[in-house]
């Protein structure tokens, strides 16, 4: 069965605080047709609607707007769309899509982010669009591996020249190590010690997953590849880690998402895409790398409002929506189990059920977070919301005195109309 999209640009909504880029364009299906793609694996094949999006995009701020209206005010107001995060831009399926976006998105001055294995026309993509962030994923040096399980995709020398012109040409390059499958790799540690020789200090790790619903749709017989993929616990679980504390130990930030992981670098994650001016999205890897300066200069755990958070993340939209319930999405087993069903019409409302992080292990949840009491006693905002406290000194406990902390000074808009200025 063939789907073609209604509404193309949508919310990024399950890389809500994860991600600084707010909405997504997913192109056709992707002709790498690679075994482990989400793209491929949900039991029907994408089909771009060219005309549709440049109606989407053109129609922005008239009446006949198209979309709903968190995707529309992120759109008129020049925030990056990720393209495309499932299905990858540079495939054989999507070059004639690509041609035709990268026109449009210029001419309505959209910037785009890119996540891509390369292609035929990555290379000269690159050299003409302004500086952006590219995520490539390097998966296996074995030829035998690329060529069962990544049949039509670049192998990993093109994709290290793509990453090395990228990076030339003004571009901020996230390597990613994903899927990461020890077995697929000869040589991983001298992987990573040639990719810090050649500047890369940013690596997106992960493991390989597929749902029970997936696996009925993976091509590639292989028995022993399925089994693996639907581990919850993968039996090289030891080896991943000893990856990690590799890579950590070279100088690469890793991407966690929790916690003050990023302290000793300098700058959170996505620092150096920060530094790229443009507008951008709040992350907790930003807000918790300030929250640890801030607390490494008092000497004391910083406490902090959802109205804190909200007003750094300089969000305020004009309109509610029951769209907004769509950025809970991702936690919505863990709410449940707590008897709760969320929902949200505002910003503030999707931060303040994520305040809740002993309901749901949500992006507030790190060992460096607590509640805030008072002789034992939660503190509650106003409107009857935890206070939170971020410590980097001692790691997870379930609460932080009120008199051993310090109010938070990032009650502050981060920067002019969202703009990306680091300070």
């Amino acid at each position: 069965m063939i789907y073609k999209n209604k509404i193309l640009i949508d919310p990024l909504y399950w890389q809500y605080l994860y991600v600084p880029w707010p909405t997504y364009l997913d192109l056709n299906a992707c002709s790498y047709e690679c075994a482990y793609c989400w793209a491929n694996l949900d039991g029907r094949r994408l089909e771009l609607d060219l005309q549709a999006v440049q109606k989407q995009i053109r129609n922005l701020g008239g009446i006949n707007e198209i979309g709903e209206g968190i995707a529309a005010h992120f759109l008129e107001s020049g925030y990056p769309v990720s393209l495309s995060p499932t299905s990858d831009p540079f495939a054989p399926s999507n070059e004639q899509a690509f041609v035709f976006l990268r026109e449009l998105f210029k001419e309505a001055e959209i910037p785009l982010v890119l996540e891509t294995r390369g292609g035929r026309l990555a290379g000269a993509a690159i050299e003409t669009m302004a500086p952006t962030h590219l995520s490539i994923p390097l998966t296996t040096d074995r030829a035998e591996i690329k060529n069962r399980f990544e049949p039509g995709s670049p192998g990993l020398e093109e994709r290290l020249e793509l990453a090395v012109a990228a990076k030339a040409k003004g571009h901020v390059v996230e390597i990613g190590l994903n899927p990461l499958v020890p077995a697929w790799w000869n040589d991983l540690p001298g992987l990573l010690a040639r990719l810090r020789k050649l500047g890369f200090n940013r690596l997106l790790i992960q493991e390989l997953n597929l749902s029970l619903r997936q696996r009925q749709w993976v091509k590639v017989a292989d028995e022993e590849f399925l089994q693996y993929a639907m581990m919850s616990e993968k039996p090289d679980w030891r080896k991943i880690w000893q990856i990690r504390q590799q890579a950590e130990a070279m100088g690469f930030m890793l991407d966690p998402f929790y916690g003050s992981a990023y302290l000793g670098h300098g700058q959170p994650y996505f620092g150096e895409y920060f530094a790229l001016g443009g507008k951008w999205f709040p992350t907790v890897q930003e807000f918790f790398w300030r929250l640890g300066q801030e607390a490494q200069h008092l000497g004391k755990p910083m406490v902090y409002s959802v109205d804190d958070f909200s007003h750094w993340a300089g969000l305020d939209l004009d309109f509610e929506s029951p769209s907004f319930g769509n950025y809970l999405s991702g936690w919505n087993r863990e709410f449940r189990r707590s008897g709760k069903g969320p929902t949200a019409y505002s910003f503030r409302e999707v931060h303040a059920h994520l305040f809740d992080i002993f309901d749901a292990r949500t992006p507030f949840w790190a060992d460096e977070t607590s509640i805030v009491t008072e002789q034992g006693v939660p503190v509650l905002d106003e409107e009857g919301s935890l206070l939170l406290a971020f410590d980097p000194f001692t790691l997870r406990k379930d609460k932080t005195e009120l008199k051993e902390a310090a109010r938070t000074r990032l009650g502050q808009p981060k920067a002019p109309a969202g703009r990306g200025v680091l300070g």
